[in-house]
């Protein structure tokens, strides 16, 4: 009886599951590869950290500098408040893409063409000179004292340029990841949220997405990354960023590599961070849609 029990317990094990498991053998090449590759990186580090050119004590003086730090908050708030209002117009126009209206289609079709072809440099340059273009504006009714008028090229200050510029860019690859996103979301998860008679608004919560987030969160946060980075461009219209902000250091003391470096430190760290929230997030929104899609499945059935 014994023995029967043991022979059918085992059957129902997987084979695959009761074979010996198997330790990859090192071979002597990977052995010297890796140690090849351990001494290059040694050896780089070493090249930085003695070469004279770096100055070391100088980007240990100034990485906390008031003016560094200035600039990087200026760099975090504006990725921060462009990221947010590029978001919000992506999944505007990604819901107009996927409705069922072919006028909101042809539109944002049209404005995502439009942003994603102009260069972010040029794009910045054109509404921070927008003012060249519309001087004035006015709201009102015709041959009425207008509600409201102005100058445009008082309203638009460099960092409100750059957060345009940078919300309409972003808006325009952002929307295609949302749209993207939503479309991978299984049709049978819609099916069985239909047949609990759940509303659109509950739907979309609960459904669609945690799911959509899972796969939109990593491009996303490349985005994020890489708007971070290319803040760096806002220099050329004198918005006070940490890059900005170096180069007047070093236009003064002339430590052009040092500065630089305190620049880059900065940058890797903001990375760095990111890269954390991002796993972070992956890691929540990936149990929330297995939970979520666990729990339709069980109460479709």
């Amino acid at each position: 009886m014994t023995s029967t029990s043991t022979n059918v317990a085992a059957a129902e094990v997987p084979l695959v599951d009761r074979l010996p498991l198997l330790r990859e053998r090192r071979r002597p090449l990977d052995w010297i590869v890796g140690g090849a590759l351990g001494l290059l990186v040694i050896w780089v580090i070493w090249i930085f950290a003695t070469n004279p050119a770096m100055a070391w004590d100088v980007v240990a003086t100034y990485l906390f500098d008031k003016q560094v730090l200035a600039g990087l908050g200026v760099t975090l708030g504006l990725t921060a408040v462009a990221m947010t209002i590029g978001l919000v117009i992506a999944v505007v126009l990604a819901a107009m893409r996927l409705s069922n209206v072919p006028v909101a289609q042809a539109v944002s079709f049209l404005v995502v063409w439009l942003f994603r072809s102009i260069p972010l440099l040029v794009l910045l340059i054109l509404v921070y000179n927008v003012g060249l273009i519309f001087p004035s504006f006015a709201i009102g009714f015709p041959d009425q004292q207008p509600w409201l008028s102005g100058n445009i090229q008082d309203l638009i200050t460099p960092f409100a340029a750059a957060v345009m510029a940078f919300a309409l860019h972003e808006s325009s690859y952002s929307s295609e990841i949302v749209r993207a996103s939503i479309l991978a979301v299984p049709k049978g998860q819609l099916e069985a949220a239909d047949s609990l008679g759940m509303s659109p608004w509950t739907r979309a919560r609960h459904v669609i997405f945690p799911q959509a987030m899972r796969v939109a969160i990593p491009p996303l946060a490349n985005n994020v990354v890489g708007m971070v980075k290319g803040t760096a461009i806002v220099a050329f219209i004198a918005v006070p960023d940490l890059l900005y902000s170096v180069q007047r250091i070093y236009n003064a003391n002339y430590e052009v590599i040092p500065l630089l470096l305190v620049a880059t430190i900065w940058y890797l760290v903001i990375v760095t961070l990111l890269t954390i929230g991002q796993a972070m997030l992956e890691r929540r929104f990936g149990q929330s849609a297995r939970s979520y899609a666990s729990r339709t499945k069980g109460s479709a059935k």
